[in-house]
């Protein structure tokens, strides 16, 4: 009888195993906005904030008091609607909105974000001059004027090299399983003798840039950093944010967003293989689109930028794409992507899905709006 029993246990065991317990995930919803930023960072756990970094992007035409007929903003108010009326927990509010640093093509949506989604912490550079200096400080204002709302600024000078910068206000997520770390490598330059003149005035130059580690997953939010390109050797902040943390694994992530929209001269060699990354993604308009506020116009992505990546990323595309390429303003060449570099002027809205283990994948690629194309 004891043998007969033991066999109906041993039966139960291995007929129905233990439920396998679902891991916990984080979504990276690199929207797309036309030649801008904005990235919507999400995670599985119920009541766990959501981040907004960035509120760009490309309007067409330019002119605010004519009709638009493509708007970044509205694109990205009609995916954030979606999101929140997916994830009801979270009652139609960011935990937090990062502005990396103060030129329309990032700040362009704040007006209506704020009003919307009512971010409860706002980390931006500090900085009020440039094309979007404006709506950073309506941003700025709104964390000092409710006292319901946190405000932070970022200078490079409270930024460790070992341990970079976090505080409550940085990093406001909390989840209960697991709990992403957020944290601070870049912001306001305030004073450098030896810093040329012309990068130190470049709002570029000031970007917060930000590290998101989700457990063994990690991705690096550059803004729009840049090399110098100058006649002469100097250094601008991709250089000295490469030198700062060279003693520490800060910069390794897993995937990197490429600084300033893939141009010339928001990469570098150095910057990526100090990221080591599996995964790149830019954010640009399409290379179709044409005026002056558009990839066609700028070069993005540039070809140099293009070559730097495809040297340093590990894995690969699912499918290689044929895609135009900038050589210079206005000018594209046909080029074919192996590597697992994505485009919003490519590939339209990417989605990545990260797990508490490390493990990345490409979730969405919602195919590029041509319909204005000219």
């Amino acid at each position: 009888m004891l043998r007969v029993i033991m066999c109906l246990v041993m039966s139960l065991i291995f007929t129905h195993p233990a439920k396998v317990q679902t891991l916990a995930k984080m979504y990276v919803h690199f929207i797309d906005v036309g030649q801008g930023s904005a990235m919507l960072i999400e995670f599985s756990e119920n009541e766990c904030g959501a981040i907004l970094i960035d509120t760009g992007g490309e309007r067409v035409p330019s002119e605010p008091w004519k009709d638009a007929k493509f708007s970044g903003v509205d694109n990205l108010v009609k995916y954030l609607d979606a999101f929140f009326d997916r994830r009801t927990d979270l009652n139609n509010q960011l935990e937090l909105l990062i502005l990396t640093h103060p030129h329309v093509d990032h700040t362009r949506g704040v007006p209506i974000v704020l009003e919307k989604y009512r971010p409860k912490n706002i980390v931006h550079n500090g900085q009020s001059t440039g094309s979007g200096g404006a709506e950073q400080v309506q941003a700025r204002e709104y964390a000092i004027d409710d006292d319901d709302i946190a405000g932070w600024y970022v200078l490079n000078r409270t930024i460790g090299p070992q341990k970079g910068l976090t505080n409550s206000i940085i990093d406001p997520i909390n989840c209960v399983g697991v709990d992403p770390e957020i944290t601070a490598l870049w912001g306001q330059v305030r004073n450098d003798d030896d810093w040329d003149a012309g990068d130190f005035s470049d709002p570029n130059n000031h970007s917060v840039v930000i590290r998101v580690d989700f457990a063994d997953a990690s991705i690096l939010f550059t803004g729009d950093i840049e090399e110098h390109k100058g006649p002469f050797k100097r250094e601008a902040t991709i250089e000295r944010m490469v030198d700062k943390f060279k003693s520490s694994d800060l910069l390794k992530a897993d995937v990197l967003y490429v600084g300033h929209h893939g141009s010339h001269n928001g990469n570098s060699d150095d910057l990526v293989s100090a990221v080591s990354p599996e995964i790149a993604v830019i954010s640009s308009g399409p290379s179709c689109r044409r005026g002056i506020f558009t990839a066609w116009n700028f070069g993005h992505p540039r070809k140099e930028t293009i070559n730097e990546l495809e040297t340093g990323i590990t894995k690969l595309r699912d499918v290689s794409v044929d895609v135009d390429i900038s050589t210079g303003q206005r000018k594209f060449e046909q080029h074919t992507i192996q590597k697992a570099i994505y485009n919003t002027g490519w590939d339209g809205t990417i989605v990545l899905e990260a797990d508490s283990n490390g493990d990345w994948k490409v979730n969405t690629l919602t195919g590029t709006d041509k319909s204005l194309c000219n």
